[in-house]
């Protein structure tokens, strides 16, 4: 049998600078002994066994306060805000439009309001009966009242000379009716005539002829010329009718006001009913004291001389 020979060598602490090495000891010679692990290179690599996570190992910055926002609703109006929808009119509440009113019929919506609907142009004129009257806002108003009534939209000027009804005054302060039943004289009455208007001398020329025809018969003139009687009393006209100036009439305040305020009643009558209360109230006149009213009845009654011009007034 071999035996083994065993040698007896010092023991080396192996130190060395190279990579990987510890400080302090005897020297490795690297390039004679490359396979020793002191001399293998560094790859970097870490021990596989090793599998702590190193991500994220910076310090948490995810800490604060949640930073989460809630949706928000903006608004569809503030304040006092109005609009039109349509035919709604509409206003804003809490931030929401809401419909208040629904114009119809004769109201228009505009800015969130129902109007009455315009039925003119802004600024126009016409002519109304004895009144000029403009459109505002959509709608006629009367502007101003004419005297001498109104023409091409607007007033017409006053005439020269006198009206029917200044003509019969002047006639009747001549004295010229003093000595009926003897028919007045031309030579009386045309002073008068004369100072007319063109208008004023045909209308009292035209009860003159009435009355001429009655012979100056009072009764006769009541029952056939009131027309014309009215026609020269008269200058304008309106709407109302002969039973509506009796209402009129009977609003009056008693005293100094009534005369103006009965004569107001007739202008606002259209020119038949003017004609037609006249005839009521001189037949009432001339056959009944003014207070009488049981004679009043009479005369009005079946058979009673007022019975015809009363049922034509009051139908």
């Amino acid at each position: 049998m071999r035996r083994l020979l065993v040698l007896a060598l010092p023991f080396l602490v192996i130190g060395c600078d190279s990579p990987g090495g510890g400080g302090g000891g005897g020297l490795v010679d690297c390039s004679v002994t490359p396979n020793l692990p002191v001399c293998r290179p560094d790859t970097g690599s870490s021990d596989a066994s090793d599998t702590t996570d190193t991500t994220n190992t910076g310090p948490d910055t995810q800490t604060g306060p949640d930073t989460t926002q809630t949706d928000t609703i903006t608004p569809e109006c503030s304040g006092s805000a109005r609009r039109c929808s349509g035919a709604n009119a509409q206003a804003c509440s809490a931030g929401s439009w809401v419909t208040v009113a629904f114009c119809e019929g004769s109201t228009t919506c505009q800015n969130g309001v129902c109007v009455p609907t315009a039925v003119c142009t802004n600024g126009t004129r016409r002519c109304s009966g004895s009144a000029v009257e403009v459109c505002s806002a959509g709608q006629w108003t009367t502007e101003q009242s004419c005297t001498n009534g109104c023409t091409n939209n607007q007033c017409n000027a006053a005439p020269t000379g006198l009206v029917c009804m200044d003509v019969w005054a002047c006639i009747i302060d001549a004295g010229c009716f003093d000595n009926l039943p003897t028919v007045p004289t031309s030579a009386c009455m045309n002073p008068c005539l004369n100072q007319g208007t063109s208008t004023g001398k045909n209308e009292m020329n035209a009860m003159l002829s009435c009355s001429s025809n009655c012979s100056y018969d009072d009764a006769c003139i009541i029952d056939t010329c009131s027309q014309q009687r009215a026609n020269c009393f008269f200058d304008t006209a309106g709407s109302l009718s002969c039973a509506a100036v009796n209402t009129c009439i009977g609003n009056c305040p008693t005293g100094g006001a009534y005369e103006a305020c009965a004569f107001s009643c007739y202008e606002q009558a259209t020119n038949t009913a003017q004609g037609r209360h006249f005839r009521v109230v001189n037949c009432l006149n001339y056959h009944c004291d003014d207070d009488d009213q049981t004679c009043q009845r009479e005369v009005i009654s079946s058979g009673g001389p007022c019975e015809q011009a009363y049922n034509i007034c009051f139908p």
